[in-house]
């Protein structure tokens, strides 16, 4: 008995691992909507998020005891990504959208005052220069 829970409990984590794969596939899918990059580095973030894909599975078979690599940890995880991406990703991604831009909006406001603020001692110092037609 104890040999099925510990397999039901290391599928499960799989399952929680697929979800955190999608999450982070996620997350790499806003960065990409909102920064135009190149495609080298379009290549080199492909390749980080693999490696993190590879360290949430190393970890999770770590710590399964087992340290194999089995049928159903695979099953496991594609179903946790299939499960993530029907159910979660809609309501994800608004939410990274959304903060994403409050937080664009909270960086930028102050940057525009402090431009706007700055551009006054020009605008005076070019009046005075045009006065006196200098």
């Amino acid at each position: 008995m104890d040999f099925i829970c510990r397999q039901t409990y290391i599928f499960l984590m799989a399952n929680f691992a697929g979800v955190l794969a999608g999450f982070i596939f996620d997350i790499f899918r806003v960065k990409r909507k909102l920064v135009k990059t190149s495609d080298i580095v379009v290549y080199i973030e492909d390749i980080l998020y693999w490696l993190i894909i590879s360290i949430v599975l190393f970890v999770l078979m770590y710590y399964s005891k087992e340290s194999e690599l089995r049928g159903y940890i695979l099953l496991g995880l594609f179903i946790g990504i299939i499960m993530y991406m029907c159910i979660l990703s809609k309501y994800v991604l608004m939410f990274l959208r959304g903060t994403v831009n409050v937080v664009y909006k909270i960086v930028l406001i102050p940057i525009l005052i402090l431009i706007r603020l700055i551009r006054i001692p020009f605008k005076c110092f070019s009046f005075v220069k045009r006065k006196l037609k200098l």
